[in-house]
């Protein structure tokens, strides 16, 4: 017989603003921690601080990030994706 594992919970109630400051908070690398608060803090922005990190729509949200990045340079590009995706996962 196999084994039940729960899934994850969608983050509630938690305050952008609040979760982004808490993840770049793990970063030890003051580089990386500054790079990453760069693509973290536009998006705080164009979301609101107050918004609730359970309701961002995944086609929302990379929608938003084609359009405020999708014309830079690759390497920019991808920092920031890797920012997102880091702070999304965390």
């Amino acid at each position: 017989m196999g084994s039940v594992s729960s899934l994850p919970a969608r983050a509630a109630g938690i305050r952008l603003a609040d979760a982004t400051r808490t993840f770049l908070g793990t970063i030890a690398a003051v580089n990386t921690r500054r790079a990453y608060a760069s693509a973290l803090d536009r998006m705080v922005r164009d979301f609101g601080a107050d918004g609730d990190v359970g309701l961002l729509n995944p086609d929302r949200v990379s929608g938003w990030f084609d359009y405020v990045w999708g014309d830079k340079a690759p390497k920019t590009y991808n920092l920031r994706l890797t920012a997102v995706s880091a702070a999304c996962a965390y």
